[in-house]
């Protein structure tokens, strides 16, 4: 909640005017002139950009014109997710995706898609949010309109900046500068310059990321974005509060609150105030804490925003702690505890019960199919009766006939026997190859699959080091060469060890141990596996090198998606590892102190220090050198 990412920016670069056709062309001239104004005005007026939207919207109504309904639902869904009204800009927006889809409007679909998107993550619902994501990047390029590749760009960076892989990040910020700069579009611009600050920031370099914040401020000015501008004094606060100037910080942080209230933009405001309370926590004023942490927790419960309430309580936990009383620490922390709980459940359900219903759809499917199937037996069945019944006049004829019959029906039903057997052979496999042989016979016995807590597995990730600088020294067919042999060879040896691939993500892989069927061992063989894995590398990597990371610990895992749906792991340890691989070096395997208490008896290990990882604070971290046994 600390930081919030800009997210609005790719919906305001598109004006939705719609076309005429052949309606009325007043009407249609009218509704177009009104959702241009409402564009225009997102960013500095978002009240007067809603009035002009419901104005396009009875027009619409009116004419009967479904290109300005599906307009101006999508201008209606923007303003009410600014507002931080999430469930009104989500029915906005399904209700522009429905129209929009209907009648074939692929730019419209994809920005409600997106739309959708942005609301999933503000609700803490990462899954359903790239879901989104991935359905406005398809129907983005069946619109084939120049101007969508500034709102791509803009996507993807966001998305490699909210899993943390801010290389490629900022590479496509910059691309989407730079085409904003070509095609003179100044608003796509700054959002650009959001973005990459936003890199600089996460990454920890707080100047630089203040210079490309008030380089926003300059240029949103000049647009007149007034909105644009109170989200960026947001982000200059936070970069002065990280460098322990708060003065500076707080001055900033009452002009964008002064902002924020003037156009009702209360998630903002909520997030300010959260934001506030962070930086007394840093002054170790208790009081301060408290007062604003309840601000921000009375505006996140009255916008349903879970993921913000859980941080509250995290934070009010730990004031109250500071502050000696304990029964409201526990408290909040008891309710922090619970509701952090359900967040991580709510989702995985949600995602687990659409692909129990969509695996439940493709078996009627195949039943439907075997069901022709016997009913074309059937039908070989009853001809060959008819041809029995043939009179005593033409016996030797009819016996000649049927048993022709029966041998070319036989033959019929093996040939489609051994179909069934060969379809059904390729499903199981199919399965097989997605998911943990004991999960996916779970689903096909019990038509689901149930997510579980595993209390003792090791967690792997690797990395490979500066993957996007070599990735542009090379061609795409070499790079999906390079990247393929690579993670073959890291197949096999997670195969040889007994470990589950969970997943690929770019150049990241990721594995575990001690699931679906638990083992004692679990750390031991990840520890095997990374050094097959180093040496691997070292000998025949060609041009990339590998980080490593361990760490032990519980995780959930379970079946999520509802298209090419995969068997995935969640928790605090699957971050921590993570952590480990981007604290690691070069050609080492980092670990974590519960990793290294599991196997300090059967390797030797390098202790490195406390170490800092983002989010985790100081940790003790250790290099694997070798096995000793």
């Amino acid at each position: 909640m600390k930081r919030r990412v800009y997210l609005l920016l790719c919906i305001a670069m598109f004006s939705l005017t719609a076309y005429a056709g052949n309606r009325d062309a007043q009407d249609t001239a009218a509704v177009n002139k009104l959702l241009r104004q409402s564009s225009s005005l997102q960013r500095s007026n978002v009240d007067s950009c809603y009035l002009l939207a419901i104005q396009a919207l009875q027009l619409s109504q009116n004419a009967q014109y479904q290109q300005g309904l599906a307009g101006a639902y999508i201008r209606m869904s923007a303003v009410m997710m600014i507002k931080g009204k999430s469930d009104s800009a989500m029915s906005y927006a399904q209700m522009a995706i429905a129209i929009s889809e209907h009648i074939e409007d692929h730019l419209r679909t994809s920005y409600a898609y997106l739309l959708m998107g942005y609301l999933y993550q503000d609700k803490g619902m990462p899954d359903s949010s790239m879901a989104m994501i991935y359905e406005s990047q398809r129907y983005g390029e069946l619109a084939k309109d120049s101007g969508n590749l500034l709102r791509v760009f803009g996507v993807l960076g966001n998305f490699h900046l909210e899993y943390k892989e801010y290389d490629k990040a900022l590479f496509y910020y910059l691309k989407t500068y730079k085409l904003s700069l070509k095609v003179n579009n100044m608003s796509s611009a700054a959002d650009a310059l959001i973005g990459i600050g936003n890199v600089y920031y996460f990454k920890g370099k707080l100047h630089t990321a203040l210079r490309y914040y008030f380089k926003v401020d300059s240029l949103s000015r000049l647009l007149n974005e007034k909105t644009g501008v109170a989200q960026n004094l947001n982000n200059i606060a936070l970069c002065y509060a990280d460098l322990k100037q708060y003065d500076k910080a707080l001055d900033y942080y009452l002009m964008a609150l002064k902002e924020y209230q003037a156009f009702g933009m209360r998630s903002e405001e909520a997030n300010l105030y959260y934001n506030l309370a962070c930086m007394y926590e840093a002054l170790q004023q208790s009081n301060g804490v408290v007062f604003y942490a309840n601000k921000a927790l009375i505006l996140a419960q009255e916008l349903d925003g879970r993921d913000k309430v859980a941080k509250c309580y995290q934070l009010l936990a730990r004031a109250y702690g500071q502050k000696g009383d304990y029964t409201k620490a526990y408290h909040y922390q008891e309710q922090y505890a619970l509701l952090n709980d359900s967040l991580l459940n709510t989702e995985k359900v949600r995602s687990i019960s659409e692909m129990q219903t969509k695996y439940e759809t493709e078996l009627k499917n195949q039943e439907i199919a075997i069901l022709q199937r016997e009913n074309d037996i059937s039908r070989l069945k009853a001809s060959r009766s008819l041809g029995m019944n043939v009179g005593l006049g033409s016996a030797l004829l009819g016996i000649v006939f049927v048993a022709f019959g029966f041998y070319t029906q036989s033959k019929k039903k093996e040939k489609l026997n051994t179909e069934l057997t060969f379809e059904k052979k390729k499903s199981d496999d199919l399965l097989l190859n997605i998911l943990p042989e004991e999960v996916a016979n779970e689903l096909k016995q019990n038509g689901e699959a149930v997510a579980r807590q595993y209390n003792n597995v090791t967690v792997l990730f690797t990395d490979f080091v500066n993957f996007t600088g070599l990735s542009e020294q090379m061609s795409p067919t070499e790079l999906v060469q390079e990247i393929h042999r690579n993670f073959t060879a890291f197949d096999a040896i997670i195969e040889k060890h007994g470990l589950e691939k969970i997943k690929t993500i770019g150049d990241a892989y990721l594995a575990v141990c001690g699931l679906p069927n638990e083992t004692t061992d679990h750390a031991q063989r990840v520890a095997r596996a990374a050094l097959d894995i180093r040496d691997y590398m070292a000998n025949n990597s060609g041009k990339f090198e590998v980080r490593i990371g361990i760490h032990s610990g519980p995780v959930v895992a379970g079946i999520v998606g509802v298209k090419k749906y995969a068997y995935d792991i969640w928790g605090d340890t699957v971050n921590t590892a993570s952590r480990m691989e981007s604290s690691s070096e070069a050609g080492k395997i980092n670990i974590s102190t519960s990793t290294y208490e599991l196997i300090k008896a059967a390797f030797n290990c390098t202790y490195r220090g406390k170490i800092n990882a983002k989010h985790k604070g100081e940790v003790d971290m250790y290099f694997i050198d070798q096995s000793v046994t």
